[in-house]
């Protein structure tokens, strides 16, 4: 018994100095030290995801805009989704000092998309229907801003409609103008094929270099503050990266150009292609020089694009625009650096 209660004594004393020294029991120890439970996800679990979109979206969406009217109902169907994404992404209203809720949208709100995809296609080649798309455009804001203005006289009520409307009022900035551009260069196969190979090679070079940067490098270039406050994941690595890739598909271009004929000439052989007697490849008779200059502007304008949604998405509080597309997000999170250099190849080169 003597000795029993030495033990006893001596187990006592020793739980008290484990628990005065902050170690822990050994099933803690065990259970802490348990692979399954402390194991984060890897940079490329979402790999397999992105790469079966893009096998199977790439022919796709190539074998659509092969023929004018299949491109511009793709189009509109890329701008109503689009609209539609950007009211998830409305930013909260704060209506107390500790508390800010999301606001809550009215009718009008929700055919805020359609209005968009009308106004847009009131702009084309000439002057008459220029002045109409910017007509258009106007009304289309006044409007907002009387009906969001005049439906509610609280502060609280009057604080979230200013949110939305301002929301609405870049996003007639941010889309309606940019895709009013895409429906007229979607009826160009070359030009169309040319400015989305560039920007989504963009993205795509802006991610892989990114993520090897951030799991190789032990030493990487600083990222500044005001980019990571719109967009933490990013890194100077990966937009240098996103950089070279956007000019190299724009030097090569002429090469992929002849892939691109090759393979619209396999579908045309199945019946599900086009007729491109007439397709011209885009930038394929300029100089080398001058398709590397374009192509960095371009992937600049889609950087520019894409950080611009990465802020709005973050005073949204939301991660994705949407899901439908697995591990690329939604239809804006895929178009939004298209948009930018959209607006700026049909200015200055179309």
């Amino acid at each position: 018994m003597a000795t029993a209660g030495y033990f006893s004594r001596v187990s006592r004393t020793s739980h008290k100095r484990s628990k005065l020294s902050g170690a822990m029991p050994p099933s803690s120890q065990h259970s802490s030290s348990n692979p399954a439970t402390t194991a984060t996800p890897s940079l490329w679990s979402d790999l397999p995801r992105r790469a079966t979109v893009l096998l199977i979206g790439i022919p796709l969406v190539g074998v659509i805009l092969a023929r004018p009217l299949t491109a511009w109902l793709f189009f509109q169907g890329v701008h109503l989704l689009a609209a539609w994404e950007w009211l998830v992404l409305v930013p909260a209203a704060t209506t107390t000092k500790d508390k800010a809720t999301k606001p809550i949208l009215s009718m009008p709100v929700y055919v805020f998309p359609l209005i968009s995809c009308v106004v847009s296609n009131l702009h084309s080649a000439s002057d008459g229907n220029k002045d109409k798309f910017l007509l258009g455009l106007m009304a289309t804001a006044c409007l907002y801003c009387l009906v969001l203005g005049s439906n509610n006289n609280t502060s609280d009520d009057n604080s979230q409609n200013l949110v939305i409307c301002s929301h609405l009022l870049k996003g007639l900035l941010f889309l309606t103008i940019p895709l009013s551009a895409w429906n007229q260069l979607c009826l160009d196969f070359g030009a169309t094929t040319y400015l989305l190979s560039v920007v989504w090679n963009c993205d795509t070079g802006a991610l892989i270099f990114g993520r090897l940067s951030k799991s190789l490098l032990k030493s990487r270039i600083p990222v500044p503050l005001w980019l990571q406050r719109i967009s933490p994941a990013k890194s100077v690595e990966g937009i240098l990266g996103g950089l070279l890739l956007g000019c190299l598909t724009s030097v090569f271009w002429p090469f992929l150009w002849q892939w691109l004929v090759w393979f619209l000439d396999m579908s045309n052989s199945f019946g599900i292609g086009s007729n491109n007697e007439n397709v011209v490849g885009a930038m394929e008779n300029q100089s080398t020089w001058h398709r590397a200059c374009l192509g960095l502007a371009l992937s600049l304008l889609g950087i520019v694009g894409d950080l611009w949604e990465s802020a709005t998405k973050r005073q949204g509080g939301v991660k994705d625009s949407g899901k439908l597309l697995p591990g690329h997000g939604g239809i804006l999170d895929r178009f939004d650096s298209s948009l930018l250099p959209a607006l700026f190849y049909k200015c200055f080169y179309y």
